[in-house]
């Protein structure tokens, strides 16, 4: 399990996807000068700690802690590799589609809060994370190949 490289690339893509949930993934500027941040879970207000914002940023968290979850608990399904290589697969796709549903809600935020957005760099790493869960699926892929190789020896 542990010398396999595909638990290498599951892990590192399980870090990054939770190393995200904590930086600031969007700015928003009003013409008031007033900047909100969104967060995975929410949106702040660096001058008002007690501010509400008026839409949720939840969903961008719980994709999040779902990316991360499903690389995290796909390493330990070393035995079942087929399983393993459809995890990788849905997660990569999830990853792929995880920025745009961070720009939907600066969109929405945008609106609500009349405010202009600009994303962080960080958005990129979800990318960075998709080519990881690829590697994965393609090292777990030629490890099914090897056994059923071996299968046909026998």
């Amino acid at each position: 399990m542990i010398q396999r490289v595909q638990t290498l690339f599951l892990f590192l893509a399980g870090l990054l996807f939770t190393m995200m949930i904590f930086f600031p993934l969007a700015n928003f500027l009003t013409h008031e000068q007033q900047v909100y941040t969104l967060y995975a879970f929410s949106i702040t207000d660096s001058l008002n700690p007690a501010w509400t914002s008026p839409i949720s940023s939840a969903p961008i968290g719980i994709l999040l802690v779902m990316m991360a979850g499903i690389s995290l608990v796909s390493i330990f399904l070393y035995k079942r590799r087929i399983l393993q290589a459809r995890l990788a697969t849905i997660n990569m796709i999830l990853a792929i589609l995880w920025p745009a549903l961070v720009w939907f809600i600066c969109w929405l935020g945008e609106e609500s809060l009349h405010a202009t957005y600009s994303l962080e760099a960080i958005i990129v790493v979800s990318w960075i994370g998709a080519i990881l869960q690829y590697m994965a699926r393609r090292r777990i892929l030629i490890d099914e190949a090897l056994v059923k190789s071996f299968d046909r020896i026998r």
